[in-house]
């Protein structure tokens, strides 16, 4: 289905076959927390773990700063709530988190949300589209930081310098690398702006590589998707592949001089293969090349924070202690079973209780995407 800015309506979606019952269910997912959180465990062991080691979600939407100011074909998403940032931020100090990636999204503008396939791209963008849209949701972060809202993060060593100093920081990413179409300068400008994250593909069938969630028409990474590639590698930006597909995390894999992040996602199990999840020959690319995958913390995989707990060290007893993090996908995650950032306590308690040492539950929180942070970063320097 494609549509037109000129002639499309913001009701078009009701009539697709969703009805308002299935309009309003589908939103329910994607709604702020709105009951008191009481743990089910002693938070003070993983409290400890917090206050000793950085904690960095690498992929989240806290506030869904990528819906301020904007306007969408679908009514779900303009009727979903944002502008919650700072009681987020709130969050993050009270769970002792020490940073997330808060993380533009490059192709909102063409998304919506179908009650039998997800979220999918309705239609292309028109020319321009998506790198002024990229400009709006950059213009929200930069006024958030202007108004002491957030404090951005540009290094490992500013994350490392939040923790000791007791703070919360935003480090900028973007999910999807639409805006850059195939002027690759304009990495450079992301880069200036504060980008240290990029996610290669999201839900649009791309010019960059093949996704997860629709048919493959590149068998894998494109030339200009290479490009793309080898230019964030110059730059010292993490190469997310997140939302590829295997084959297109193959060749980047091939290519890269630097680890990589897949910053959601889970293995397949026996009851999902949802086709966001990924295959343990998938995940053992990306530890082999030294990066980490964020554990995520949907309902495609969990029903509890402690199903969450086992997901995690199912990848962990795959792919090695070293290769993974938490990708919250916070506040616009399906399902989720961890849906504030004051639940962070409880969830490294929980890791200490599956039998991690303290200093391997700090590297699931922090230190392996710190790793990998710092390896970006060295190889723009090299």
């Amino acid at each position: 289905m494609t549509h037109s800015n000129s002639g499309r309506t913001r009701r078009w979606f009701l009539g697709a076959g969703l009805g308002v019952a299935g309009t309003l269910a589908a939103m329910a997912w994607w709604r702020s927390r709105n009951v008191e959180y009481v743990p089910s465990t002693d938070i003070g062991p993983g409290e400890h773990v917090l206050a000793k080691y950085p904690s960095i979600d690498v992929h989240s939407h806290p506030g869904r700063s990528f819906l301020a100011n904007g306007d969408f074909d679908s009514i779900i998403i303009n009727n979903m709530e944002h502008g919650f940032e700072a009681p987020r931020i709130a969050d993050m100090r009270a769970g002792n988190v020490t940073a997330s990636l808060f993380s533009i999204v490059a192709d909102v503008k063409v998304l919506g949300i179908s009650a039998t396939r997800g979220i999918v791209a309705e239609r292309e963008f028109e020319p321009g589209e998506a790198f002024e849209d990229f400009e709006r949701q950059l213009a929200h972060f930069t006024s958030l930081a202007e108004t002491g809202v957030l404090t951005f993060a540009l290094s490992a060593e500013d994350v490392r310098a939040a923790h000791r100093e007791n703070r919360s920081v935003a480090v900028l990413s973007s999910e999807g690398a639409d805006f850059v179409e195939d002027k690759l300068e304009r990495l450079g400008m992301a880069y200036d702006a504060g980008l240290r994250s990029i996610t290669l593909v999201h839900y649009r069938p791309s010019e960059y590589g093949d996704i997860q969630t629709v048919a493959p028409v590149h068998s894998g990474l494109t030339d200009l998707g290479a490009e793309l590639v080898r230019e964030m590698n110059r730059l010292g930006i993490i190469v997310d592949m997140a939302h590829a597909s295997f084959e297109t995390v193959r060749d980047v894999v091939e290519i890269s001089t630097a680890p990589i992040m897949v910053s959601h996602s889970h293995l397949v199990n026996e009851s999902s293969s949802h086709p966001r999840l990924i295959s343990p020959e998938h995940a053992m690319l990306v530890a082999k090349n030294g990066g980490v995958i964020g554990s995520w913390p949907a309902g495609v995989t969990s029903e509890t924070l402690s199903d969450f707990v086992d997901e995690t060290l199912r990848l962990i007893d795959l792919v090695g202690i070293d290769h993974v993090s938490i990708g919250t996908d916070l506040d616009a995650n399906y399902k989720p079973v961890l849906t504030d950032y004051v639940q962070f306590p409880e969830y490294a308690s929980m890791l200490l209780q599956r039998g991690l040492t303290e200093e391997e539950a700090g590297k699931v929180l922090g230190l392996n995407f710190l790793r990998v942070f710092e390896a970006v970063a060295a190889a723009r320097e090299a």
